[in-house]
């Protein structure tokens, strides 16, 4: 566990605006490795089809597609407000 980033977040409050987070330094997994997509699913107990993911890396956003998670490339905050708003986000 990474006691100074979850300080920052808690600072910010920035946790409360997730379900869940995995933070790669904690629990040993990197994107664009299936392992840590599949243990993010795993703690919001959700299937794949259910979620969402942003991320300004294609290839990680290929990654997360690939187990069935509905993913979109981060290119602007204008961007990512209309694909969200496009899914009533």
């Amino acid at each position: 566990m990474n006691p100074f980033l979850r300080q920052i977040l808690a600072q910010q409050e920035l946790e409360r605006l997730f379900d869940v987070m995995v933070i790669s330094a904690e629990v040993g997994l990197t994107k664009p490795n299936a392992p840590i997509y599949q243990r993010l699913l795993a703690e919001l107990a959700l299937p794949a089809a259910q979620c969402f993911f942003m991320d300004d890396n294609l290839v990680n956003v290929t990654a997360a597609q690939a187990l069935g998670i509905e993913a979109v490339l981060f290119t602007s905050v204008e961007q990512l407000q209309a694909d969200l708003a496009s899914r009533g986000i």
